[in-house]
């Protein structure tokens, strides 16, 4: 009887696992209000722009502080991002919401680095 419970206390919690499982991570990630660059911005430039755009790939570079910064002062990375430019970055797919949104802030905020 012992082995029974234990059997469905095991199965009740990968199904109940899998129940609120989610295939993105707008579901999971909360708005940050008040970003920084090493803390926030720099972990999404190397998670999903970096591969690409550094050390002269694809312009603009965004391996570092003043690239991301510039390229935020200058619109061109909002716009991106948000795909308001014609197309969205990155290529293989939207970022979540409350990343862009966050991006966003961060350019408002000044561009802050730590």
């Amino acid at each position: 009887m012992k082995n029974l419970h234990i059997t469905f206390l095991i199965l009740a919690s990968v199904v109940g696992f899998w129940a609120c499982s989610s295939d993105t991570t707008q579901d999971l990630s909360d708005l940050v209000t008040d970003p920084t660059y090493t803390r926030d911005i720099q972990p999404v430039m190397s998670a999903a722009c970096t591969s690409c755009h550094s050390n002269g790939d694809q312009f603009p570079d965004l391996d570092s502080y003043t690239a991301v910064k510039e390229a935020a002062e200058l619109g061109e990375l909002v716009c991106r991002v948000q795909g308001a430019c014609n197309d969205i970055m990155p290529p293989d797919g939207a970022l979540p919401t409350n990343t862009v949104t966050m991006i966003g802030l961060w350019k408002d905020h000044g561009c802050p680095e730590n």
